[in-house]
């Protein structure tokens, strides 16, 4: 059994670089962001206040809170995977 902790910023940087994909990671409480092709993709915020917000989150604190993971092929094709699945995935690559 792999470890769920074994999912990290960069491991999924590298995965979604490798494998040329989208990944979505999600983190309820924390907040989403996307990696692709290596890199983290800022999606911008609905307002104003959001943008001054102290509370936004660090990817990385998204990616260790995260509890799903969509994965994107070039063909548009979403898989979801839960911390779980993604740290089994990562080990693999």
């Amino acid at each position: 059994m792999v470890e769920a902790s074994a999912v990290s910023l960069e491991k999924l940087c590298a995965f979604s670089d490798e494998t040329q994909t989208l990944i979505t990671v999600d983190a309820p409480l924390f907040g989403s962001l996307l990696v692709f092709e290596g890199k983290v993709l800022k999606r911008k915020s609905r307002g104003k206040k959001r943008e001054t917000d102290s509370r936004l989150s660090s990817p990385e604190s998204i990616v260790r809170e995260a509890s799903r993971f969509w994965i994107q092929d070039y063909k548009g094709v979403r898989d979801r995977k839960n911390r779980e699945e993604m740290a089994a995935l990562l080990e693999k690559i």
